[in-house]
């Protein structure tokens, strides 16, 4: 994930990130999963985030929020947290399903990239034609 834009410095209470990525491996699973996500981002107290977003991938898209917790670690901030997606579109219709979310955010001067893993699972009704 990077963080394409901010309101204010990372990690400051009320301060909004913009932030896209790249999502790679299994939904539910079905084949390799190739697509992208978007979500805004608001820090809160004590190094905790919520955030909005939409992932999608060329059959459709599914909405999620996501509230967790970030550490301070010894190559960046640990992030664990819990995504909740709430829809779909397209393939995804009606999707739904909690993912637990775990990873590191880089803080090295000049890096806005950040890596994360999710597990969990992802229900949704398959469109029949």
């Amino acid at each position: 994930i990077e963080t394409l834009s901010t309101t204010g410095k990372i990690a400051v209470a009320g301060t909004k990130d913009t932030d896209a990525g790249i999502l790679d491996g299994i939904v539910s699973g079905s084949p390799r999963w190739s697509g992208a996500l978007r979500q805004v981002a608001t820090w809160g107290a004590g190094l905790k985030i919520s955030s909005k977003g939409t992932a999608f991938d060329a059959a459709g898209t599914f909405s999620f929020t996501l509230t967790g917790m970030f550490t301070p670690g010894p190559t960046g901030l640990a992030l664990t947290a819990s995504a909740t997606v709430t829809g779909g579109s397209g393939t995804y219709n009606h999707a739904h399903g909690t993912l637990r979310v775990r990873g590191i955010a880089s803080v090295a001067p000049g890096s806005t990239r950040s890596t994360f893993d999710l597990t969990g699972t992802l229900r949704y009704r398959r469109n029949r034609s």
